[in-house]
């Protein structure tokens, strides 16, 4: 059987640093000097800084010449972001609801020609298909169904997989391949009679769709999934950065 480690890894500097501004803006402090983050956490200036360059790409804090580094006041209010991939379970823990995952279906599929076009992928190939549902205090909330290219083993089984853990883990345990990037597609869509069976909700339904592409960092597709987001419990959200240009003469 694959068996996708759960071993916890020591944070980066990015993540720590994520998680110390969350936790300012919460309390609603001021973020402490360059110099004060590099004895704090006993990392090198030029890698704090490059860690605040990221915070500052994903809309965390905002950084100005001669000026104090200020801390997005809205990031005590996201509970879950759409531009950052976080397994659902843990998602709907922090709201502190009990989640559940059901693992409706795995099977062994063959890869269609409209998979394989927009995938960039060999048109019948094989690939691990599941569909998931995560429930928050017992209500279905969330459902996906992923897909993932047996490149390693081909011959590999539907049954020899632990498919519970998320589809990134899954990728890099079945095929080695490590997801550096996932691009979303975001469409307003209703449950057709299948979803909203397993959704436990009314076909027709409004919800919103993603369509997800992992990619490694050679640009190898890793995982493809088309995902269910219902209107509650998870209130998502997206920061965007504004991006000015200066005027011309």
């Amino acid at each position: 059987m694959v068996v996708v480690s759960t071993t916890p890894t020591r944070p980066d500097l990015t993540t720590a640093l994520h998680d110390f501004v969350t936790a300012i803006a919460r309390d609603g402090g001021p973020l402490p000097s360059e110099t004060s983050l590099v004895a704090r956490f006993g990392a090198s200036r030029p890698a704090v800084r490059e860690a605040l360059a990221r915070l500052e790409e994903r809309g965390l804090i905002h950084r100005s010449q001669g000026a104090s580094t200020a801390i997005n006041p809205s990031l005590s209010r996201l509970k879950a972001r759409l531009d950052e991939e976080v397994d659902k379970s843990e998602i709907i823990s922090a709201l502190g609801l009990a989640s559940t995952l059901h693992v409706h279906r795995k099977e062994i599929v063959e890869v269609t020609d409209a998979e394989a076009e927009q995938f960039g992928l060999r048109a019948g190939c094989r690939a691990l298909r599941t569909t998931k549902v995560w429930s928050a205090d017992g209500v279905p909330c969330t459902m996906a169904v992923d897909s993932i290219p047996l490149e390693v083993d081909p011959a590999l089984a539907a049954a020899e997989i632990d498919a519970t853990p998320p589809v990134w883990h899954l990728a890099e345990a079945i095929n080695g391949v490590h997801a550096a990037w996932e691009t979303v597609w975001l469409t307003a869509d209703k449950l057709d009679e299948i979803e909203a069976w397993l959704l436990q909700r009314t076909a027709g339904e409004a919800v919103l769709r993603l369509t997800l592409h992992g990619l490694d960092p050679h640009g190898r597709t890793a995982y493809w999934a088309d995902e269910i987001q219902t209107r509650d419990p998870i209130d998502y959200s997206l920061v965007r950065n504004i991006r000015r240009v200066r005027p011309t003469d």
